[in-house]
């Protein structure tokens, strides 16, 4: 069998050996040649771009150029989400090619071939897309009913919470931590489009509009 290997590190990133070795030594336990190493070198600071090699490598498995990639973590090949990670599962199980995760084993569980394996792939990128639908309705629920209790009491003045001051350097080494907006966003209680706004803007220290929870549109 052969197998590639697929690393997405940043300029900052001091582990990259650390993820190799790790790789090489999964396919080297399982008996695989490795015929290629692929990797993308991006700064932790930059979101939504073009990943060359990520392309390449999805090309080479499409061409039947080896039957496993191997990544370090999930987060090394995508970080669309579930949904995102479950449509690519399908595109390289239909070129007969496996995703494996050095630190996530259990994503072996949904390397099952055939239509059974195409079918629960769908089925939990569609469980984690209706999952995210619904919190988001509850969310707007919790809203409207809290804005309806202010506006019922008189007491709209103090609605939303405080504006937030965020400093961008603060922002900018949590992000090279963590290595994830969503993530990045929870630990300073702002949304993930502010922590974007920031890095790739350099927006000034300030409080951003979508920190800010403002009245429902249908009760405004």
């Amino acid at each position: 069998m052969k197998a590639a290997i697929y690393l997405r590190v940043s300029t900052e990133d001091q582990n990259e050996s650390n993820q190799l070795g790790a790789c090489q030594k999964f396919c080297e336990a399982r008996g695989w040649a490795i015929v290629h190493v692929y990797k993308d070198q991006l700064s932790a600071y930059q979101v939504d771009v073009e990943r060359l090699h990520y392309e390449t490598c999805k090309q080479a498995a499409r061409q039947g150029t080896f039957q496993h990639i191997v990544i370090w973590a999930i987060d090394r090949w995508t970080r669309q989400g579930a949904a995102a990670l479950m449509q690519d599962m399908n595109d390289l199980a239909r070129w007969g090619v496996q995703l494996h995760s050095v630190r996530e084993s259990f994503l072996d569980a949904f390397n099952i071939e055939g239509e059974l394996g195409e079918i629960l792939r769908r089925f939990i990128a569609e469980m984690m897309a209706w999952q995210a639908q619904l919190e988001s309705i509850k969310l707007s629920e919790r809203v409207k009913a809290a804005y309806t209790r202010k506006r019922e009491t008189g007491d709209l003045d103090n609605w939303g919470r405080p504006a937030l001051e965020l400093d961008r350097e603060a922002v900018k080494a949590k992000y090279a931590e963590l290595e994830s907006l969503r993530k990045t966003a929870e630990h300073f209680g702002c949304s993930y489009q502010t922590v974007r706004r920031l890095l790739q803007n350099g927006q000034p220290e300030g409080a951003p509009e979508d920190c800010i929870i403002s009245p429902p549109d249908s009760l405004s």
